[in-house]
């Protein structure tokens, strides 16, 4: 019994040391959270007003901050497109991909720069899978460039 008490102390202790630090680095999260999504909006504003370069430094940083996030490498991808930097913006939507499987657009998007690229079977590869996880907008695509006459 005095066993059993001891245990049950050990382990109620250790919850309340991962529920201690969990509570401590909430604040740390949150602000880290805070912190990309101004980086994100900053590189927004940059993106429609064309400042690509300056756009993607601000993706870079909420990228820093949030790893894992997809949409950050989706918006820094678009960015790297609209230079023309099709193999760097085909990473970053490969990125997306890898952090979240099946996110639609980053398979549109990454076949978009595939077929700027000259791919034309990665291309369609991608819209196929974007459209079968729902993108239907993609259609358009597949009839115009995949369907062979």
């Amino acid at each position: 019994m005095i066993l059993a008490l001891k245990a049950l102390r050990m382990n109620n202790l250790i919850i309340i040391t991962k529920y201690f630090f969990l509570i401590m680095l909430l604040p740390i999260i949150s602000i880290s959270q805070e912190s990309s999504i101004a980086y994100i909006n900053a590189g927004n504003e940059f993106l429609q007003q064309k400042k690509y370069a300056e756009s993607i430094e601000m993706f870079d940083k909420a990228i820093e901050l949030s790893p894992l996030e997809p949409r950050y490498y989706i918006y820094r991808g678009v960015a790297k497109y609209y230079m023309q930097e099709y193999k760097e913006a085909i990473i970053d939507f490969t990125r997306t991909i890898e952090i979240q499987p099946d996110y639609a657009e980053a398979y549109n998007l990454r076949g978009i720069a595939k077929g700027d690229l000259g791919d034309k079977d990665g291309a369609c590869s991608d819209w196929h899978k974007a459209y079968d996880l729902g993108y239907m907008s993609v259609i358009k695509l597949i009839q115009e460039f995949c369907i062979d006459e």
